[in-house]
């Protein structure tokens, strides 16, 4: 007798590990969420959503509780348009609200019906509303409902896992400079600048290829790969006249803090009135043997600026007429070329 119970609850347990295999089968795990594979899945911030010949749009509120309660109210709008010339009839049940980490169930209602008949390129929104303990942009909740086919809308955003890799490339002058890897729906992690490596010139201002003219920002969201373009400046500003140039402004330092006067065609350069001053990046200036005139306050409020180097030699460099004092801390190195 022992033996045929030993028998018996082996192949049950045996049909319950079947069981178990198949259930988790059917179920995909998505982010945080979990949801049978066959659902039309969407996120709160995916775009173009469209599912059997509908185009969805998703947008979300949510309204503080009032001095009665401390619950907040979430309101759902799913404007659904059917791109298909035949007839659609949606039928929305089995609504459900759900927070994932404690897997408890609030109350949905659905306005302004539950059925409606859509023709060819006609739109109906319909508004979902729950009353949830916590705001939604703080708990993760999933709303789930049956229209001819099951859908789960998740109240937060794609998890990157789940997002595809857009390729942002840098063009200058018709040179790829930079690539970066980019999730869809995800903007820049930072202002990409580049930097020329001889350090005369740089580019932090870009443009979208794809609209002529449009600045680019780095918290634009990126959906598709993409080329953005700029032009190379020069990392200081000069005017050029009979007598020479005359470099008047720092516009960029190099990440290394190595800032260099020498990308000028001249026999005569001079430093402009204030122009290398109030820059805390600047560590090292690089100043060809050509420089005939430091005018009045450079190299003031320039508190890391260790070196200077000077291209010709200590005698040419004492010759140079200046109108500007250097810091005793700042050393000068002669004979020096970058």
């Amino acid at each position: 007798m022992k033996k045929n119970f030993r028998v018996i609850v082996t192949f049950l347990l045996i049909i319950l590990s079947f069981s178990f295999v198949g259930c988790l089968n059917v179920l995909e795990e998505s982010g945080s969420g979990v949801h049978n594979k066959n659902s039309n899945v969407m996120y709160i911030d995916d775009k173009d959503i469209v599912v059997d010949g509908l185009a969805i749009q998703v947008s979300c509120y949510e309204s503080q509780g009032s001095y009665l309660s401390e619950n907040s109210g979430v309101t759902v709008y799913l404007m659904i348009t059917n791109t298909e010339t035949k007839e659609k009839n949606i039928k929305v049940e089995r609504l459900q609200l759900l927070q994932e980490e404690t897997g408890v169930e609030y109350e949905i209602t659905v306005a302004p019906a539950t059925e409606k008949i859509l023709r060819y390129g006609m739109d109906e929104t319909f508004t979902f509303h729950a009353r949830i303990p916590n705001s939604y942009k703080k708990d993760k909740y999933a709303l789930s409902f049956f229209a001819e086919k099951e859908y789960v809308l998740y109240l937060y955003e794609r998890p990157d896992e789940l997002r595809e890799d857009c390729l942002v490339q840098f063009n200058v002058g018709g040179r790829i400079v930079q690539e970066i890897q980019v999730k869809k729906g995800r903007a820049l992690a930072a202002k990409y600048t580049w930097e020329d490596p001889n350090h005369l010139y740089y580019c932090n201002t870009w443009y979208d290829e794809s609209v002529q003219g449009t600045e680019f920002s780095e918290k634009t969201k990126i959906e598709t790969d993409l080329v953005l373009y700029g032009y190379r400046s020069s990392v200081v500003s000069a005017t050029r006249d009979s007598s020479g140039v005359f470099i008047n402004k720092i516009n960029y330092v190099p990440q290394d803090g190595i800032l260099l006067l020498t990308g000028f065609s001249t026999d005569r350069l001079f430093i402009s009135n204030f122009a290398l001053k109030d820059n805390e990046q600047v560590r090292e200036i690089y100043i060809p043997k050509n420089l005939k005139t430091i005018y009045f306050g450079n190299f003031e409020k320039m508190p890391n600026l260790k070196k200077i180097h000077f291209e010709g030699t200590k005698e040419e460099w004492e010759s140079i007429p200046t109108s500007s004092e250097i810091a005793e801390n700042v050393l000068i190195v002669y004979n020096s070329k970058y």
